[in-house]
């Protein structure tokens, strides 16, 4: 059969046996356009004309065919080749695909556990907050409110008292953390820490809870006593914050 290249029109012979098993792709030698070769399709049939019996025609001697030889195609003779997708392509089909699926998974962890992420890196908090994510914290939405301490001598012992109360600034209920007391002493340094556990465990809108905590009164002069909130692993925002 011939194939035709329909971009550049050169001709080319080739073997029907080749598109046996159906259409392949094909490479025109002369311009390297590829296209989709099939073989033609097979002629419509035609019904044969009602005739009228002829007169009966005197046989024709039989005609001898003589042998033909046909010279094989030189190698290089610029017939078509068959297109076969390159190695390289596919490792890069390969690779692009196994590359989206790592970066998948790096993204659903940077937004699943953002929370570690900004404990262990603190300044990731500030690409959270600027994306819409930020990160809670422990307390949020509480304040502290009449807070003092002082030294008192109670049950026999000099102890150091420190009283106060959480108050719910925010517009929903929110779980109470545990308080994280630290005694200062006259040259900045850190004297003593310990935990406070308050009474409440939630408090609703605009409530409030007060605390009080007692420790034996540490060696040295306290001057201050710094509290923040802690988070702890048994409680969490009533907000899923």
């Amino acid at each position: 059969m011939i194939l035709v290249c329909n971009a550049c029109n050169a001709r080319y012979l080739v073997p029907a046996t080749v598109f046996s098993n159906g259409p392949k792709h094909v490479r025109c030698a002369r311009c390297s356009n590829t296209w989709l070769a099939r073989l033609p399709p097979d002629p419509p049939a035609v019904s044969a004309p009602v005739v009228a019996p002829a007169a009966p025609v005197k046989p024709l001697p039989p005609v001898v065919e003589t042998p033909v030889s046909v010279a094989p195609i030189p190698k290089g003779s610029g017939l078509p080749t068959l297109w076969k997708e390159p190695v390289w392509h596919r490792r890069i089909q390969i690779a692009t695909i196994a590359f989206g699926l790592v970066l998948t998974v790096a993204l659903l962890w940077l937004l699943l556990d953002r929370n570690n992420i900004a404990k262990h890196v603190p300044s990731m908090e500030r690409v959270y907050y600027a994306i819409g994510l930020p990160i809670p914290h422990p307390g949020d939405g509480l304040v502290l409110k009449n807070v003092h301490s002082e030294r008192k001598f109670e049950d026999g012992h000099m102890q150091l008292v420190v009283v106060g109360e959480i108050y719910n600034e925010s517009s929903s209920s929110r779980i109470v953390p545990e308080l994280l007391a630290v005694a200062i002493g006259p040259d900045g340094s850190e004297i003593q820490r310990w935990q406070i556990k308050v009474p409440a465990d939630k408090l609703t809108q605009s409530a409030s809870a007060p605390f009080r905590s007692a420790i034996m009164s540490p060696s040295g002069l306290v001057v201050e006593v710094k509290l923040t909130f802690i988070e702890t692993e048994d409680k969490k925002d009533v907000d899923g914050q």
